[in-house]
């Protein structure tokens, strides 16, 4: 067997896989809506790849002639499925839908029967003989009247092919235009090789019209089969962008609206079919962060309210590019962080708030004052440093029970953060002790707050569970004298001030005036 057998062989045999794989998929993929054409034009493949395999090899004249009529009825159906196929995909059948199949369909097995009814082969061949070729053996005939008619039934097929795709190319879009001109450029081959049949000079032995339709419907079906499986992609990748749970909006280059998600029309109600292809800039009511995140991509989260709810989306943009990587426009992706930016505040405020009082806790007391300390070394505009002890605390633990001193501790530091500014630093650094830093304040005006403090908690009245509590608050206060002075140092003579106010018959407030440096005196 010489390399061109060899390489012949292999193509049949790859033509009947191609053949019952094709014909399969296209009957049991039940989102395909041409598998009936693409079905028989398969079926087709296989008959004529089959039978050609099995004249190649026969040794016979006669089983030659019988693997050759047997090939003769697939081809026969080709010109109609051929035809019906191309009409099928560029969908220019319309109207008569029935008539068209059924008119070729007759007229495939009127050929059909005319050559059962021929047993002598006078209508079709009015001679045969088997001959050696250059490659193989082949049945040579002289054509008979009815061998004319069908190919010219062959050629009007083919041409009319070529017609339909041609035409589908020329009126359809870019997206479809590819996919009939690749059709067009198939359709063109089993013309050619039906002129190779006509005229074959070098007596090769090769049937060229078999091979010409076994090459062509591979072509085609991997086409359409590509073709559709492309479709599938998109459409869902297109159900992906309609369906995320996340705002989704296309732009171009220019801001132009191009296209948008369900989600975002949800958030942006102004978003709509009527103002596709307007600016969005022109359109987006409440997108101003959008589009100035758009324009300075610093600004990474998006915050609006929506109903009763804030909404906190991270916003996303990708960048939309064709085959060549020349850029279209931008994909903007809203991603909804809201959740996670309540668990990242609630997990910072368990690591910064005292559990109890919601108050900085000691540790983030200290970390804020410090950065107070330092910046008032930078502009030296003075920090006050108020130290609070609610009075006799252990006594109402011990005579109303701890439950209720945890109550006394929440109310105390709720009317402690009316009196404060946004500005001042208030912690709870104790047990019963809070604190607070306040900047660019005097000594008289932290002495009056101090006091204003005090009076309030002793003229509240604290209710839990029925039992009436009453408590007073004693306190220290001390000022920075120079921008040397440092926290610890201020808060030494804060304890100093605190001790003389509970020595004094507590509910009372008292400033250290002596110098803040180096206080050698210790709180107990």
């Amino acid at each position: 067997m010489n390399p061109t057998q060899t390489l012949v062989y292999m193509i049949l045999i790859l033509a009947l896989f191609m053949g019952i794989f094709n014909a399969s998929y296209s009957v049991f993929n039940p989102k395909n809506g041409r598998k009936f054409p693409l079905f028989f034009l398969n079926l087709c493949l296989f008959f004529i790849a089959s039978m050609h395999l099995m004249e190649l090899v026969s040794t016979s004249q006669e089983s030659l002639l019988i693997w050759h009529d047997l090939k003769l009825f697939a081809w026969f159906f080709f010109p109609a499925v051929w035809l019906f196929v191309s009409i099928d995909v560029t969908r220019k059948l319309t109207k008569g839908r029935i008539i068209l199949p059924l008119l070729l369909g007759v007229s495939s097995l009127s050929l059909v029967i005319v050559r059962i009814l021929d047993p002598r082969y006078s209508l079709f061949y009015t001679s045969f003989q088997r001959s050696q070729g250059m490659f193989f053996w082949r049945l040579e005939t002289t054509k008979g009247p009815f061998y004319t008619v069908f190919l010219g039934y062959l050629l009007i097929a083919l041409i009319g092919a070529l017609i339909v795709y041609l035409s589908a190319a020329v009126g359809n879009g870019k997206k479809q235009r590819r996919l009939f001109i690749e059709s067009f450029l198939v359709s063109l081959i089993p013309v050619l090789f039906f002129m190779a049949e006509l005229y074959d000079p070098f007596k090769t032995g090769l049937d060229f019209l078999s091979t010409g339709m076994l090459t062509s419907i591979a072509l085609l079906s991997y086409i359409n089969l590509k073709a559709t499986w492309k479709a599938v992609a998109q459409r869902a990748k297109a159900d992906l962008f309609q369906n995320d749970e996340n705002p989704m909006i296309l732009i171009d280059r220019g801001f132009t609206l191009l296209d948008f998600n369900a989600k975002a029309e949800q958030y942006f109600p102004e978003l709509d079919e009527s103002v596709l292809g307007l600016n969005l800039k022109a359109i987006l009511v409440r997108g101003k962060m959008l589009l100035e995140h758009l324009e300075h991509p610093m600004q990474p989260n998006l915050d609006f309210q929506y109903g009763e709810n804030l909404y906190t989306f991270e916003i996303k943009t990708s960048k939309v590019t064709d085959e060549r990587k020349i850029e279209l426009g931008t994909l903007i992706r809203l991603i909804d962080v809201s959740e996670k930016r309540k668990e990242r505040e609630s997990l910072h405020r368990l690591a910064t708030r005292d559990s109890l009082t919601g108050l900085l806790n000691r540790r983030q007391f200290m970390s804020l004052a410090r950065l107070a300390f330092d910046r008032n070394r930078i502009d030296d505009s003075g920090l006050g440093v108020l130290l609070f002890n609610i009075d006799k605390f252990s006594e109402i633990n011990r005579t109303y029970g701890t439950h209720v001193g945890d109550e006394v501790l929440r109310g105390v530091s709720a009317k402690l953060s009316e009196i404060f500014r946004k500005s001042d630093v208030v912690g709870r650094i104790g047990g019963e002790e809070f604190a607070a830093v306040l900047p660019s304040i005097k000594a008289e005006d932290a002495l009056k707050l101090a006091m204003k403090c005090c009076t309030l908690i002793s003229e509240t009245t604290f209710t839990f569970d029925g039992k009436t509590v009453q408590t007073t608050i004693s306190s220290g206060v001390c000022v920075t004298r120079s921008k040397e002075d440092t926290l610890d140092e201020i808060l030494r003579c804060a304890y100093v001030a605190l001790k003389e106010s509970k020595e004094k018959g507590r509910n009372q407030v008292s400033l250290y005036v002596e110098n803040a440096v180096n206080p050698t005196e210790e709180v107990k």
